[in-house]
């Protein structure tokens, strides 16, 4: 018999730490395999872990609903998402090369940002951005890099959709 994938758990070695509140640190967030576990930590130990329910599957599609929806809720005005087919043929590297230039033009303007101001810390917010392929531009961002040039790197990946 196949053991479990809690057995064996390893807490110090493991990505997300229940201590720290994520929404108020997002630049320490790693992305994990599967993200396994992240319903530990807060927020979304809190705001999600009451949604997820999959005992059938007409309740796993609801709770799949009302998280996809707390998600969009999470989104700021203006913020923008690059969807994963876009990132994947426009090239995850190039994204992030755009947005780190972004960061760095609005760091030389004087523009203070919240999530950093070291090259470590532009390397983790790049990092913490992308998720399950997709990429979150925050307002800030996209107006710098132009949402007309976010939509044509957007559409050619609706394209493949």
């Amino acid at each position: 018999m196949k053991k479990p994938t809690y057995v064996g758990f390893k807490h110090k070695e493991y990505k997300w730490k229940p201590d720290i509140d994520y929404r108020k640190n997002p630049h320490l967030y790693e992305i994990g395999r599967g993200q396994q576990g992240v319903l530990i930590c807060q927020p979304y130990k809190s705001e999600l872990h009451p949604l997820w329910r999959f005992k059938t599957p007409e309740e796993a599609q609801l709770s799949a609903i009302q998280i996809i929806n707390k998600f969009f809720g999470y989104l700021e005005e203006g913020d923008f998402v690059i969807n994963a087919p876009a990132v994947e043929m426009a090239g995850r590297s190039d994204v992030e090369r755009m947005v780190t230039k972004a960061i760095t033009e609005l760091q030389r303007k004087g523009v203070k940002l919240d999530f950093g101001t070291t090259a470590d810390d532009i390397d983790s917010m790049v990092d913490a951005l992308v998720s399950n392929g997709e990429m979150i531009i925050p307002k800030v961002l996209a107006e710098q890099i132009g949402y007309d040039r976010l939509e044509k790197i957007n559409n050619r990946g609706k394209e493949r959709q």
